[in-house]
């Protein structure tokens, strides 16, 4: 049925405006740095080994894009108190964005973007939850189609984990500002 409805919304503006409606724009490659921002279990418990993320930009209208993602990030388990009997976890996103492309130099664009992304947290057992995001790349352009990508994301991420209520925030939350350096690949250039 959702599917039904996202044809239904995005077909009319696919049929009306062929010539401005772009395909298989960009991809985006980088390695992650997120930093807990909140006394939570994320931050007490673990310390980020190392995070990585591979977007890919499938549909531009004007300056808009729709971005599908995946990120994981490796932690190494600092207290096993708050962690658990482990060595590791790894944290995996699968996300989609809403971007807008804009241009202010030939050689520097801001890509400023909200999303929404599923959670999976592996540690000694699997926790899902949701984040939402909220960020920037800044794009300085090395050659016509490869760019140089630094961008600042921050993630609100809520997992289903049940607990007391004294612990409800601890456990079932946290925020972190992200910290993303890698490459901007364009197979198409935007008006």
């Amino acid at each position: 049925m959702k599917l039904k409805i996202y044809f239904l919304l995005v077909f009319p503006i696919l049929v009306s405006a062929q010539s401005k409606v772009k395909f298989f724009n960009e991809v985006n490659i980088a390695y992650t740095v997120p930093n807990q921002l909140e006394n939570t279990f994320l931050k007490e418990g673990f310390k980020n080994n190392f995070g990585f993320f591979s977007e890919f930009e499938h549909v531009t209208y004007k300056k808009f894009g729709f971005i599908n993602g995946f990120q994981i990030n490796k932690y190494n388990v600092t207290n096993s108190s708050v962690a658990g009997n482990a060595k590791n976890a790894t944290l995996q996103t699968i996300h989609l964005k809403l971007v807008y492309h804009l241009k202010v130099t030939n050689k520097i664009n801001i890509d400023p973007y909200v999303g929404y992304g599923f959670i999976e947290f592996r540690n000694i057992n699997k926790t899902y939850g949701n984040s939402y995001i909220l960020g920037t790349n800044f794009n300085y352009n090395l050659y016509k189609k490869l760019s140089l990508l630094v961008g600042v994301q921050y993630n609100a991420t809520q997992y289903d984990i049940t607990t007391n209520a004294a612990e409800k925030h601890f456990f079932n939350s946290s925020n972190n500002l992200q910290l993303n350096i890698g490459l901007n690949f364009r197979f198409r250039t935007l008006d």
